[in-house]
């Protein structure tokens, strides 16, 4: 009966191991309909002749121009109930920001999600058919768009800053 206690307990030990460090999930939803949200923004992301850039273009550059390919581009979507936030940075709590990336090296199209909980924002990877592949390669993990986004974001004011040009 020890014996089976003990097997049991490693094996309990094992799967707790595995899904706090082995294992993470997305912290938000995949959202399906999301491109039938507002489409804000659709750019191919500059990885050449960063000099004259500001310097959150050139730290974007460092994690971002790895994965990317020449035929790569950015889609932003906000979700209609979000608009709002883009003037004053007071989302509402779900999922309010879809940014496709298409020819992501070694992945294909992928879909990153930004939402909110409680003001705390909150991050997901997906593939375009919602497969969750957070943490699956080094740059596609929500710790990666935290990072940044805690820098630029909040005290920088950056992404409030941005030219949103097809929002009225």
């Amino acid at each position: 009966m020890r014996r089976v206690m003990l097997k049991l307990g490693l094996i309990f030990t094992a799967i707790c191991i595995f899904f706090t460090f082995g294992y993470t999930a997305s912290d938000v939803k995949f959202v399906p309909n999301f491109k039938g949200w507002t489409l804000v923004k659709h750019y191919k992301f500059p990885c050449q002749n960063l000099s004259s850039m500001p310097q959150v273009v050139k730290d974007l550059a460092v994690m971002l121009c790895p994965l990317l390919t020449p035929e790569s581009e950015i889609f932003v979507y906000i979700n209609p109930k979000a608009k709002e936030g883009l003037k004053n940075g007071d989302y509402p709590d779900g999922v309010n920001f879809a940014y496709v990336v298409t020819a992501v090296k070694g992945v294909g199209d992928i879909v990153l999600f930004k939402g909110h909980d409680l003001g705390e924002p909150k991050y997901g990877v997906y593939t375009l058919s919602g497969k969750d592949i957070e943490g699956t390669g080094k740059l596609l993990k929500k710790a990666t768009c935290a990072s940044c986004h805690n820098v630029w974001c909040k005290p920088a004011g950056v992404c409030m800053n941005q030219k949103w040009n097809t929002i009225k």
